[in-house]
This record gives structure tokens, sequence and C-alpha cells, in this order.
């Protein structure tokens, strides 16, 4: 399904897929690595791809916790964006 949408990152596969970001309290970076591990061969990825997916999400749930302890709307969405799009011409 992953590769029939179009969704070949990391972030959609733990954030969006398996809810981690908000089910639990570290944002599902302590299980990055395991989705990455499981979603691997379905999307085609190499030992390189995984371990730059896993830390472009680590990047992505700190930025979006920095993002929720602005004062305004503006400095949060700064913060939010911080972490760059990992998927070419996303971003």
């Amino acid at each position: 399904m992953l590769e029939q949408e179009g969704r070949g990152d990391g972030t959609d596969a733990t954030r969006n897929r398996c809810q981690a970001r908000n089910a639990i309290l570290d944002g599902g970076v302590d299980v990055a690595h395991e989705v990455a591990d499981i979603v691997a061969p379905v999307l085609g990825w190499d030992g390189a791809t995984i371990e730059r997916e896993v830390e472009h999400y680590r990047k992505r749930v700190a930025a979006e916790r920095d993002s929720q302890e602005q004062l305004d709307d503006r400095t949060a969405d700064s913060a939010r964006l911080g972490a760059p799009e990992v998927r070419v011409g996303v971003g």
C-alpha cells in the first residue's frame, strides 16, 4: 500500500500509518528504526536509506516539539519547518 500510494518515507510510515507521533510519549522516536526496518523491503531501501529516514524522522519530531513550546504561531511554524522534507521534490 505504501508504494502504491507513493508514500515512501519513514515519516509517513511512523507518523501517519501507525500514529506513533501522537500515541507514544517520545513521538515514536524509539520505534522509528523498527518501523523503517519493516517498510524497507517494501520500499526498496538499503541500509543508508534506513539510517537517513530514521535520522530525518527524529529531526521532524524534535522540530514539532520545539514548535509547541513557542509563544506565537509564526515562531512555531518556523520551528516546525526547521526539519526539511527528506523526499526529493517535497518541501
